[in-house]
């Protein structure tokens, strides 16, 4: 006869052996919980295999191009930036990619975003279940289980995961979580080695995107939280978790600049536009009052999934007053939560915990210590969404009927992450490309002067390098000057925008009118440089070639690649027979560039195809 076990009462809470018979294996096999969570990435991010390119796609593209397929291209890598910032292990991410493929497409990077996003998803798992934050074993898989459905599911992330350049956020949240698991091992532990490790998985995260800084902090917050029994302080284990931070916050930064220094050679100015209401009145009173509606759209959004686009900036959100009902209301729902995490740190400190964690994750992008390009975007809460999902759990299990991890079977659950999961489908439409992600915005009623722009922008590019019947560049053209027109309305200080005007009317030889604008643009920001160069094609249509070489100069002179510019000011070269020059300026280039293959391609074929260069 078959014995029968008794179960005492601290085991209730497991099911019996014929009732949820499939989630009690789940519960105790890791291994299948990895899979299902694979599973659930992909079959939530899966279609956007099939989507183009996306918003910031071209960075990376740019980039690729430029790399060989081999050892040399291994060590270009570490050459390269993604726009101001210095993020080589992302760009190996995607060489390795290219290499592997033999091309970088879209399909392929789509796909290995989502195998990410599912690394990413075990890891939060883990990192719930391994820090347990005092929860029993039974309500840490509960804990954990709810965490990582709502992060899953959340349409918040979409920004991230279609976004293929969005793939740094992705490695350094998975980077610097795999070092926070790490660090709550170190303090069960206390094996030195583990420093060590810390340490190196914090610099790959770093030098994937410094958003994962906040890592760093993660040593205090946990042990002041959970290590820490009492209130009377221990003056030597916190004088050496001060120097712990001091190293984990510096070292990664230092061999950042390191290897800045010694893979770039050459110390290059980087522009930034900075999209913002901050740009034209930036006082601390200002930046504190916009920090105050920031901080509540992220919540807002966090809270009710809807509403938000793919770029917000000047004049999506205004400056508002520090005592607007918005900053007021914004004040007060903070405070409030903090102090709710403060009443109730005794019965449950991982209210304060969590809470605490979304505040350091988001306070780089907040728009008080700097000024944020955009004002918000929901990836900026990538990291921080973690901190609000651990306290949405919190609360679930703190004030729900069941205390197991069963709750997700209660129907209010699965209705909760049915809302998340049918958001994140229609939104993740949008991400199809980009013309269709900036319309779906647009049409939304989005009043982004930038946004408009951005748009413009890929109708200019099929008129003038789409290779159209003349027919169809001319409709795209009208279809860039509507949406120029449109942005122009919303805003005057977007240079890209008179720039964009500029190129509709060069497109139309109305090249006084072009010049107009052009020198427009260039006194909202004399920095970006494609202006003078497409002041320096004016000029050459006007075959005043002295002053196209000028302007040409100027632009290649501030470039970081080799571009347009260069080729017209080199080309200007050529029709004014001054082949010295041209010999000179691409030697200039080839030392300045020396990795960049297409400029190769370009001084072997003025070699072997212009008679000007045996002089």
């Amino acid at each position: 006869m078959r014995k029968i076990r008794k179960i005492s009462k601290s085991n209730r809470s497991i099911p019996s052996e014929n009732s949820h018979r499939f989630f009690y294996k789940i519960k105790n096999k890791n291994i299948l919980i990895y899979i299902l969570l694979g599973v659930g990435a992909f079959l939530l991010y899966g279609r956007t295999i099939n989507f183009s390119w996306g918003m910031d796609d071209g960075f990376i593209i740019d980039i690729l191009k430029g790399i060989e397929n081999n050892w040399s291209g291994f060590s270009t890598v570490f050459t390269q930036r993604i726009g101001e910032d210095y993020r080589p292990f992302t760009v190996l991410s995607f060489w390795l990619e290219k290499t592997f493929f033999g091309d970088f497409n879209p399909g392929h990077a789509h796909l290995i975003n989502v195998a990410f996003f599912g690394l990413l998803l075990v890891q939060i798992f883990r990192f719930i279940r391994i820090g347990s934050f005092m929860l029993q074993n039974d309500m840490a898989f509960a804990m954990a289980l709810i965490v990582v459905l709502i992060f899953l599911a959340h349409p918040m992330h979409i920004s991230v995961v279609a976004n293929i350049k969005s793939r740094d956020n992705i490695l350094s949240m998975l980077f610097g979580l795999s070092a926070a698991i790490q660090m709550i091992q170190f303090f069960k532990d206390y094996k030195k080695f583990r420093i060590i490790f810390i340490i190196f998985l914090l610099t790959i995260a770093e030098l994937s995107k410094s958003d994962a800084y906040v890592f760093a902090f993660f040593p205090f917050l946990y042990y002041f939280i959970y290590v820490q029994n009492s209130f009377k302080p221990n003056f030597k284990k916190i004088a050496i978790l001060i120097f712990v931070f001091i190293i984990l916050i510096n070292v990664p930064q230092i061999v950042k600049n390191n290897m800045m220094n010694s893979f770039i050679c050459e110390s290059i100015q980087y522009r930034v536009h900075v999209d913002s209401p901050l740009m034209h009145h930036d006082t601390i009173i200002n930046r504190l009052s916009l920090s105050f509606t920031t901080m509540l759209y992220y919540l807002k959004f966090f809270i009710i999934p809807f509403g938000y686009y793919s770029y917000f900036g000047y004049n999506e959100i205004q400056l508002p007053s520090l005592f607007s009902l918005a900053n007021i209301l914004s004040f007060f729902i903070y405070t409030s939560i903090f102090i709710f995490s403060i009443l109730k740190f005794k019965s449950q400190k991982l209210f304060l915990f969590s809470f605490i964690f979304y505040l350091l994750a988001i306070a780089y992008a907040s728009n008080l210590p700097v000024i944020v390009s955009g004002v918000l975007a929901d990836r900026y809460n990538f990291i921080g969404s973690l901190g609000l999902s651990m306290f949405t759990a919190t609360l679930i299990l703190q004030y729900s009927n069941e205390k197991s991890w069963k709750v997700v079977l209660k129907p209010w659950f699965i209705i909760l992450i049915a809302i998340f999961t049918a958001f994140n489908i229609h939104r993740t439409a949008d991400w199809k490309n980009k013309e269709t992600l900036f319309l779906s915005d647009i049409q939304k009623g989005s009043k982004s002067a930038h946004l408009h722009q951005m748009l413009s922008s890929i109708y200019i590019n099929d008129a003038l390098f789409a290779d159209l019947p003349k027919d169809l560049a001319d409709s795209a053209m009208s279809k860039a000057i509507f949406y120029i027109d449109k942005g122009l309305a919303i805003s005057q200080f977007n240079p890209f925008l008179f720039e964009n005007k500029g190129i509709s009317k060069l497109y139309k030889n109305n090249i006084t009118e072009a010049k107009v604008y052009f020198r427009k643009g260039i006194q909202l920001d004399s920095t970006v440089y494609s202006i003078h160069n497409y002041i320096g094609i004016c000029f050459r249509n006007e075959n005043k070639l002295d002053s196209a070489l000028h302007y040409f100069a100027y632009a290649m002179n501030h470039e970081t690649i080799f571009n347009y510019a260069a080729n017209n000011y080199i080309e200007m070269l050529i029709r004014k027979q001054q082949y010295k020059s041209v010999d000179s300026t691409l030697v200039v280039l080839q030392k300045r560039f020396p990795t960049d293959k297409y400029l190769k391609q370009k001084i072997d074929y003025l070699k072997t195809s212009g008679s000007w260069y045996a002089y």
